[in-house]
């Protein structure tokens, strides 16, 4: 059982990483062309007004791609592919919902509370412009109709394009010394056309492909209250990730300004460069978990959990030595000097995204075998962590604290995550409509 498994994410695995990889090499350089484009002042507005909203696109979303990999792996398995279909449609009108519900919170968040983070009339002006973009950030759904039809090279080639493409804007307004506005209007042009690519590219898939692959039949209607428990239990935890990770942009803002913001932004940018290669893993290997466990197979999943565990810990350790020995003055040489204190938020950072490169199987096999509402009970505690230490690190300690809320985040999650493992296993049979397996 192990075996065919292995393989099939080893191919998954190969495809994603590779976009990513691709796509880490070109962010890194946009960020290093608007770090000295911008300088650290205006730059620390444009992470600002990025954070907010993302943050509250986090905040109201449903990562309905997990509830798809979860119930749409039986579909598969049986060759339901009609059920895969209304799934899906069912998971973009959510999705829909929760961009326009973003969109207008966001637009309210600039209105009235932007100047907490050291925004003035301008800036606040151009946030409220650059909130319409959440109304095309809805993709979970297509993502996940991409990824679990082995869609991978699709939706990788459309974040390669717009990775590119965001580069390339850089490379322009640095020439031209364009206005701070201009790149407002260009980064949001370019955010609103990948993700109008991908929700096409979703539904493309699904009317040409899905509904008409070998096995399809008429279906019966989906349980729609199942599927929306399961996507509102797994997005409250996106949530607390989404505050996480855009949210201690603002915490720091809200202490330091934003120039703090932007030193922060740097070092959180760069960490999370090494984070898309965690969740290319993640992205590879959950389709897998997901027919492991709707087959009951909680054994074989649990052995490739422990079986997969430290991969990514050869790839991590020596970043993250290298960030304590050297981390300022590579910060130094690539965005200037100013930026050089953002050290130990980088080696914060990195600690933090080492613990799930090396345990990078242990959330899914979590989420998925013991359920969406345990998993969630786990990340609040975390995240209840995470608050006392984003708001000390930078009280206490200045920029020199900015970064240990998601170190501590990251250390009690997979601390509890560990111990379930070790100590609980999954029932063989489930009653809870929406999963939550467990003893």
């Amino acid at each position: 059982m192990i075996g065919p498994a292995l393989s099939r994410i080893r191919t998954n695995f190969a495809k994603v990483v590779s976009g990513q990889a691709s796509v880490a090499g070109l962010n890194f350089l946009t960020l290093a062309i608007n770090t000295r484009a911008l300088g650290i002042t205006y730059f620390g507005i444009l992470i600002i007004i990025q954070s907010t909203t993302e943050l509250v696109v986090k905040i109201f979303g449903f990562t309905t791609w997990r509830a798809l990999h979860k119930f749409g792996a039986d579909d598969v398995a049986a060759g339901r592919y009609d059920l895969l279909r209304q799934r899906y449609r069912f998971g973009f009108i959510l999705d829909l919902g929760a961009a326009l519900f973003s969109t207008i919170i966001t637009i309210i968040a600039f209105a009235f509370f932007s100047t907490y983070f050291g925004l003035d009339e301008e800036t606040r002006s151009l946030g409220m412009l650059y909130s319409f973009t959440n109304l095309f950030q809805g993709t979970s759904a297509s993502v996940g109709i991409l990824r679990i039809t082995e869609r991978f090279g699709l939706a990788v080639i459309i974040q390669v394009i717009g990775a590119a493409c965001l580069l390339g804007n850089a490379l322009v307004l640095y020439a031209i010394d364009a206005p701070f506005a201009i790149y407002i209007y260009t980064v949001g042009g370019i955010v609103i056309t990948w993700n109008t690519a991908l929700n096409l590219a979703g539904f493309i898939v699904v009317q040409s492909r899905v509904a008409h692959m070998e096995g399809s039949h008429a279906a019966t209607n989906v349980d729609y209250k199942t599927f929306l428990n399961f996507a509102l239990a797994s997005s409250a935890g996106g949530t607390l990730k989404g505050f996480r990770q855009r949210g201690e942009v603002l915490i720091v803002a809200a202490f330091l300004g934003p120039e703090g913001a932007s030193i922060y932004g740097v070092a959180y940018r760069i960490g999370a460069l090494f984070a898309r290669f965690v969740d290319a893993a993640t992205q590879a290997i959950y389709p897998e978990f997901a027919l492991l466990v709707a087959k009951r197979e909680f054994v074989a999943a649990k052995r490739l959990v422990f079986k997969m565990s430290g991969i990514g810990l050869v790839a991590t350790l020596p970043v993250l030595l290298l960030a304590i020995g050297f981390g300022g003055i590579l910060l130094a040489l690539a965005f200037g000097a100013e930026f050089a204190s953002g050290q130990f938020s980088l080696v914060w950072l990195l600690i933090a995204y080492l613990i799930p490169s090396a345990l990078f199987a242990l959330a899914p096999y979590s989420q998925l075998a013991f359920g969406a509402g345990r998993f969630l009970g786990m990340e609040m505690a975390a995240f209840v962590a995470f608050l006392a230490a984003a708001c000390a690190g930078p009280y206490f300690l200045g920029i020199q604290g900015a970064g240990l809320g998601t170190a501590a985040f990251t250390v009690v999650l997979f601390g509890l995550l560990v111990y379930q493992a070790l100590t609980r296993r999954p029932a063989e049979k489930s009653d809870d409509a929406d999963g939550r397996w467990g003893s």
